[in-house]
């Protein structure tokens, strides 16, 4: 997946994800069907988390939310369904520009230390708070 980029090479994460054409969550809100949706999810997780060091990331994300997937869907289960991904997303979002202004603060010299260990799934975690 080609990610819109910054001049200093970091990923434009806002544009991936709210593009008004191409945004990650515009697409999971753009489907129509259960079915689409469920796809449409995969593809984020599988490109979002897609090293080979993110297996058990990808599975876990992949796995918490065909849970709701497997339930009867009717159109109101679907909207909500659809709400919780766009935020589950959001919080990803969220994180990985974070994380790339982090990058860049290090990258220039104006912090001096490493880039903070996060938990990947703190956004699955949130979710289920609510």
């Amino acid at each position: 997946m080609g990610w819109p980029t910054f001049e200093d090479g970091t990923v434009d994460w806002a544009s991936a994800f709210k593009n008004p054409e191409t945004g990650l969550i515009i697409m999971v809100n753009n489907a129509d069907t259960p079915e689409k949706l469920q796809a449409c999810y995969h593809a984020t997780i599988n490109g979002l988390f897609s090293r080979e060091s993110d297996a058990k990331i990808r599975e876990k994300y992949l796995y918490e939310l065909d849970k709701y997937f497997s339930i009867k869907q009717d159109d109101r289960h679907m909207v909500g369904l659809q709400r919780q991904i766009s935020k589950l997303l959001e919080q990803i979002m969220r994180n990985r520009i974070e994380r790339a202004r982090t990058f860049i603060r290090i990258k220039e010299g104006r912090e001096d230390r490493r880039l903070p260990k996060d938990n990947p799934l703190q956004a699955l975690a949130e979710l289920a708070d609510d």
